[in-house]
């Protein structure tokens, strides 16, 4: 559903910029933190377009609330 979602995304606005942070991959390993899912979003987040996120499985982040209050919180 969630690629569904962003394909949406892109066609309503092929300049959007879409990050997908996947728990189960290799990159991510079993124990994602909260500072692994913020500084990935830094990182790859551009300026000036539409940045939009998901995070698949993201219950199984370790204090993933405070990751989604700190990005809002700084306008992310």
């Amino acid at each position: 559903m969630l690629y569904q979602i962003m394909d949406e995304i892109i066609k309503q606005d092929p300049e959007a910029e879409i990050l997908y942070i996947n728990k189960d991959s290799i990159n991510f390993g079993k124990s994602v933190l909260v500072t692994t899912c913020t500084a990935t979003w830094h990182r790859q987040k551009k300026t000036n377009r539409s940045n939009v996120l998901f995070i698949d499985e993201i219950q199984e982040i370790t204090d993933f609330e405070t990751a989604i209050r700190s990005l809002l919180a700084e306008g992310g």
